[in-house]
């Protein structure tokens, strides 16, 4: 008969079924212990589950994604580079994977690379801005600042009050002398963020070259307030009266740095 031989195939497949909703149910387990650990900083804990994981499904982009993320979390830029590669294999279409591959070879100093994998993430979608600023960064930092200026122009379309998009705009714009709109940009990020310091100290340049010193000072002012545990902004003040050939200014400059903080040499004249 072959009731017997069907009641047989029946058990084994019930058994088989069993087995993978099982294995599913621990992987899932793994991976939400992963995330939590990860979200608590516990990054080697998070390693650990990502790993387990893997090993009851090594085909998921999922996990690999997320070990990788928990890599570069960690400073283990290598394994973060491959656990991402892998995950890219396994699914190119995923953006996330895309930006965090750029993270890692940006942390690495492989900024083509970063710009590359930044530039497959906008072909998948150029609606973020955060990420079309990365691939202006990379790129800029690649010495590629006419490729920079088109994806911030765009960032700054999708998010006007993106300072750091405005400053980098003002930093690309300058390297291309075009000195009055770098002004421009680079005072729209401060109007957003006041204190900004490197936009500060980018217009302070600025003013200088297009020939507004007293602008320039107005700049190393709000410095001096913004940051006044910092006795490089009397000195940056004190050089600045100098090259504006007012010594009795900048002897002033020094010895109120002198007074704020004393026995710092680099202000003792």
């Amino acid at each position: 008969s072959l009731l017997p031989v069907f009641l047989c195939l029946v058990g084994v497949l019930a058994v088989i079924v069993y087995l993978g909703l099982a294995r599913e149910q621990n992987f899932q387990a793994l991976v939400t212990s992963g995330d939590q650990a990860f979200n608590r900083k516990q990054t080697s804990l998070a390693i650990e589950s990502y790993s387990g994981a893997l090993a009851l499904n090594p085909k998921s982009m999922v996990a690999y994604l997320k070990r990788g993320e928990t890599y570069l979390e960690h400073g283990d830029l290598s394994a973060a580079f491959r656990d991402l590669s892998i995950a890219i294999e396994l699914n190119p279409d995923e953006t996330r994977t895309h930006e965090r591959l750029g993270d890692v070879t940006y942390a690495l100093g492989r900024y083509r690379q970063a710009s590359t994998h930044y530039s497959h993430y906008v072909e998948l979608d150029d609606q973020t801005p955060q990420v079309l600023y990365k691939l202006a960064l990379a790129s800029e930092r690649d010495g590629r600042v006419a490729h920079s200026i088109p994806f911030l122009r765009r960032a700054i379309s999708l998010n006007s009050n993106f300072s750091e998009a405005h400053y980098l705009l003002g930093l690309c714009l300058t390297e291309q002398g075009r000195t009055g709109e770098a002004r421009d940009a680079i005072l729209t990020a401060i109007e957003l963020s006041p204190g900004f310091l490197n936009a500060r100290e980018a217009l302070v340049t600025i003013y200088f070259d297009l020939g507004n010193p007293d602008d320039a000072l107005g700049q190393l002012d709000a410095l001096l307030l913004l940051d006044q545990e910092n006795p490089e902004r009397h000195l940056a003040q004190g050089l600045a009266y100098l090259r504006l050939g007012k010594p009795e200014h900048a002897l002033n400059a020094l010895h109120r740095g002198v007074d704020t903080h004393p026995g710092n040499q680099r202000l003792i004249v």
